[in-house]
């Protein structure tokens, strides 16, 4: 990240510093709870490693993790509703991420970023880069 300016000042409504010398300035990424439905079954080596995945990630991310088996009368009507159809299913926010396959911790971390769901871990601050023009759509 570039040296931060001499004198930054700030935007009463994006909240943000910008520098004087340049059009660029950074905010923190917004914070918001991601939903995870995880939905699997009983004695099944994908399902269990979604689960490991997902308990990784819940260690840095806010995240409310819901598992449902694919036994129960709830799934077949979230896996209709949502075309995930063969376990393990990974929805995030009820949307088809991963859908019987190995779930890829790296692809969920990539997801969760672009999501603008940061870090929970203290000490760890993630920031995204916007133009000055950005702000001022925002602002109207």
């Amino acid at each position: 990240m570039p040296d931060a300016p001499d004198v930054p000042h700030r935007l009463p409504d994006c909240g943000a510093h910008v520098h004087d010398r340049d059009s660029i300035y950074y905010l923190p990424l917004v914070l918001r709870r991601a939903q995870v439905t995880l939905l699997t079954r009983v004695d099944c080596c994908l399902c269990d490693q979604a689960k490991d995945v997902v308990d990784r990630v819940r260690a840095d991310y806010d995240l409310q993790v819901r598992l449902v088996d694919i036994d129960s009368a709830e799934w077949q009507e979230i896996a209709l509703a949502a075309g995930a159809l063969i376990p393990p299913a990974v929805l995030l926010d009820g949307q088809p991420f991963s859908v019987g396959g190995r779930l890829s911790e790296g692809k969920l971390r990539q997801q969760l970023d672009a999501g603008l769901m940061p870090a929970t871990r203290p000490g760890k601050r993630r920031w995204r880069w916007f133009s000055k023009s950005a702000c001022a759509d925002e602002q109207h």
